[in-house]
């Protein structure tokens, strides 16, 4: 698929989709939204894709909501229906069985920072900044931030970000876990889709249900995840993917995983 504010690319089982919209630091226009959720789901429907790149391009991740437009008039139907656009975009990321990566190339503001975090993985480029300033505006986070920043930096740690809308560096971030790896900006291309290619190889069904038990983990109780281990492990026991697996490492090759 080819968009005009989304760029879409699929190499060696790995999806790209790039933000396109750096005149305005890739912020969430109408169509930009649009072509974000198509692109998304062409990636999850092809099943010659097994990793999932986010990224932009310019100077910025994405600014987040396009500001400039928050002063057209719209009615309030129209307006809800554009969050739930928003919402559903950042489900279809956070609970993707294909592993999605951001691969944060420049700052990451308000509903970026929220789509970032839907990911898998978030590794930053040394020049990326990352803030939630919604109160400057008279709004609360969305695009999931109030549910995944929390979980990825700990309730008062999220509260001060978007208590302050404080601008935290791409060090800063490391050091609270907000993002898992900096990079030099140079360096970030080469190192996401190293990682993606390796991601590729891995056996998807297993993967799927790892990242489900972890994701479920936090609303769960210890007895009920280790119900769900038991549960996931015996049906992943009779799967060829774990056969070859087995067979690789005994045969001292490398596995070649199906996704059966």
């Amino acid at each position: 698929m080819h968009g005009k504010y989304v760029l879409y690319e699929v190499q060696d089982n790995v999806a790209t989709i790039a933000l396109n919209r750096p005149e305005a630091m890739n912020a969430l226009s109408s169509n930009l939204s649009a072509e974000f959720i198509s692109a998304v789901e062409a990636a999850m429907s092809d099943d010659e894709v097994r990793v999932i790149v986010l990224t932009g391009k310019g100077r910025a991740f994405c600014a987040g909501g396009d500001v400039k437009a928050f002063t057209q008039q719209i009615t309030v139907a129209e307006r809800h229906d554009g969050m739930l656009k928003l919402a559903r975009l950042v489900l279809k990321l956070a609970e993707s069985p294909k592993p999605v990566i951001s691969a944060v190339n420049g700052d990451a503001i308000g509903a970026g920072l929220g789509i970032a975090l839907a990911a898998d993985l978030v590794v930053s480029a040394e020049s990326a900044r990352f803030s939630v300033p919604f109160l400057r505006i008279g709004l609360v986070g969305d695009a999931g931030l109030n549910y995944l920043l929390p979980r990825q930096v700990g309730l008062a740690r999220a509260k001060q970000m978007m208590f302050t809308g404080e601008m935290l560096s791409a060090e800063e971030a490391l050091k609270i876990g907000l993002v898992s790896k900096v990079l030099p900006d140079s360096e970030l291309a080469e190192y996401v889709y190293k990682t993606a290619a390796e991601f590729a190889g891995k056996p998807p069904r297993a993967y799927a249900a790892m990242k489900r038990l972890l994701n479920n983990s936090l609303n769960m109780t210890l007895p009920e995840a280790l119900d769900c281990e038991a549960s996931t492990q015996t049906v992943l026991f009779n799967t060829e993917d774990r056969m070859e697996g087995v067979a690789a490492f005994l045969e001292k090759r490398r596995p070649r995983f199906t996704g059966k």
